[in-house]
């Protein structure tokens, strides 16, 4: 059985590789997301169209180099830096960000991502 660790990096890779059914499948029916201070979102299909959304109007991610990562009976704290293209000017960026995931069983029920980036600051 994958750790939690390996459950949020198969998570994290299915969503950039667009397996939106795959991906879906890590997360609880009810599961809670929240970027920076942008509004919360409930839901895997909630989280897929926020996902697909941002990734083509706002901030096209491009890769994660993880610095560090945590985990807990319940939790996975991930620290990285993101690369990508920030669409609206058209400019490479980079930042850190911390995710925290927290686990219902084998699932994800909360989500929440701290980036250090403008295109999160609404």
């Amino acid at each position: 059985m994958p750790t939690k660790i390996e459950r949020v990096q198969q998570m994290e890779t299915a969503a950039f590789t667009g397996d939106w059914d795959g991906f879906k499948s890590y997360l609880t029916s009810d599961v809670y997301y929240r970027v920076g201070n942008t509004l919360e979102v409930r839901g895997p299909q909630a989280i897929e169209d926020y996902l697909k959304r941002l990734l083509t109007s706002e901030l096209a991610i491009r890769g994660f180099n993880v610095k560090a990562v945590w985990e807990t009976a319940s939790d996975v704290v991930m620290e990285m830096n993101v690369t990508g293209l920030r669409i609206p000017d058209n400019k490479e960026v980079e930042y850190p960000c911390l995710d925290v995931y927290r686990f219902t069983g084998e699932k994800i029920s909360d989500w929440r991502v701290y980036a250090i980036e403008p295109t999160y600051v609404k």
